[in-house]
Formats: structure tokens, sequence, C-alpha cells
């Protein structure tokens, strides 16, 4: 079976749930990763995990950069 995204290779795996949990476990490692660099080097970050709205997310980026 194939199993692709939308902006990614197609990959041959006979188990597309597994490697889209791996996928995704992979990513939120990433993520905590450049979370943990950022914050020990004091840069800002943003969380994009749809608990804020789009225009609540552009106002705090605003705000960063007119403060």
């Amino acid at each position: 079976m194939t199993f692709g995204w939308a902006h990614g290779p197609s990959i041959q795996t006979s188990d597309p749930a597994r490697a889209l949990a791996n996928i995704i476990a992979r990513d939120e490692l990433i993520a905590r990763h450049i979370q943990h660099e950022a914050q020990a080097r004091g840069l800002a970050t943003l969380a994009v995990d749809g608990s804020l709205l789009l225009d609540d997310m552009l106002a705090r980026v605003a705000a960063h950069f007119t403060a």
C-alpha cells in the first residue's frame, strides 16, 4: 500500500496507520526540541496547535514585532 501526504513523498508500507503514527511522533519530538532550543536562547515561539484562532495568532505575532 502506498502512503503519502500533501507535500511529501509517497512511501510503500504495509501498515499506513503505524507509519503515520511514527511520522507524527517524530514531528512532535522535533517540535519539542525546537521549543527547548528557542527557550534556551530567549527566543519567542508560538505553538500552532489549533488552540488559537488565526486572528489571535496574527495579533500575537504583530504584538511581538511592535513591542
